[in-house]
């Protein structure tokens, strides 16, 4: 390990922190179209990085390219997983894992990955150290750890309905006396942009409906109807509520709420 706070673990094998880029959430379908690695080695103060960029051989969600950038014809020429499988094997072999949420992710898609290239790849649930499993030990997000954390106070009678709305009560008067009531109240418009859905995914401004998600996060519907059609064609055909949809139905005809 590098002489900094790494080595302070004694690790007896390499520490590869990646992260993956992938055409969605789901680890039995999606797949990965960007790998990035940065991999440390016992007694060597030099890493070894490197990024992959893989072609998923299905088309990539304009939802997916919206969170990371990337879109079909970035990957067209890129190999695929399976061409690069066993030189990736090598490198991730071994290994201590880290990186932001890969326990619940990126581990799993990554072993996805391998079996459909028929190459085994194991590894134990001790060879994670999770940056967000350390993170939310330490910094539970609890009703009990805001207290303590704004108060300075333990809540002793959590769970009781009583004692849970009290504690909010000096949770907010507490956030307020910290940050000030104008910085409250503008992060609760940020937060509400006043939304026309139940789903939050349209809210209003200067009498139009914009968008609150993906690429075009604050352009109006109105626009994305004239400009970008084939984004609402999709979302129809993706897994939104009825309510959304109806408003993009309505759109693509012409239709559109009024206040």
């Amino acid at each position: 390990m590098p002489s900094n706070s790494l080595s302070e673990l004694q690790l007896d094998r390499p520490l590869i922190f990646f992260d993956i880029e992938s055409t969605g959430l789901s680890i039995v379908n999606d797949r990965i179209i960007q790998l990035a690695y940065i991999k440390y080695f016992p007694k060597k103060t030099k890493a070894e990085e490197a990024t992959f960029l893989f072609n998923p051989e299905m088309p990539i969600p304009p939802a997916a390219s919206a969170v990371h950038g990337l879109t079909d014809n970035m990957v067209i020429g890129a190999p695929l997983f399976k061409s690069k499988a066993e030189t990736l094997l090598t490198i991730f072999s071994d290994c201590y894992y880290s990186g932001f949420n890969i326990a619940g992710f990126d581990m799993l898609l990554l072993k996805q990955e391998f079996m459909r290239a028929g190459v085994s790849f194991s590894y134990r649930s001790t060879d994670i150290i999770d940056s967000k499993t350390i993170y939310h030990h330490f910094e539970p997000r609890t009703l009990s750890s805001a207290y303590k954390y704004y108060c300075k106070k333990d809540h002793t009678e959590a769970h009781d309905a009583l004692a849970d709305t009290q504690v909010s009560v000096d949770v907010l008067k507490a956030q307020i006396k910290r940050y000030g009531a104008e910085e409250i109240k503008s992060i609760q418009n940020r937060a509400s942009h006043d939304f026309f859905d139940s789903e939050g995914k349209f809210y209003w401004k200067d009498e139009q409906l914009h968008f609150s998600f993906s690429k075009h996060k604050h352009r109006t519907l109105a626009e994305i109807v004239e400009k970008e059609p084939a984004f609402l064609d999709w979302m129809m055909t993706a897994d939104f509520s009825d309510e959304v949809k109806q408003i993009i139905k309505d759109a693509l005809k012409g239709k559109y709420p009024a206040r």
